[in-house]
């Protein structure tokens, strides 16, 4: 009685502490994920707007070249 009732309050901490560990493990996907995703946002941002003053430069550079 005492061993069945040990291991009744043994198997729900188990089972507990492994959702607990894939719910962390998701989590940690999810937060990597959105890191990713969040640095693809940053780049594409810093690309669209550092690309118009590399290409305003570089006309420039050319219409000064030409002259």
């Amino acid at each position: 009685m005492v061993g069945r009732t040990t291991r009744l309050r043994w198997y729900p901490s188990m089972y507990n502490t492994f959702t607990r560990y894939l719910i962390f493990r998701h989590i940690g996907l999810g937060v990597m994920i959105n890191m990713f995703v969040n640095s693809l946002c940053y780049l594409a941002l810093l690309y669209v707007l550092i690309l118009p003053m590399l290409i305003h430069l570089s006309l420039l550079q050319i219409m000064i070249l030409v002259q």
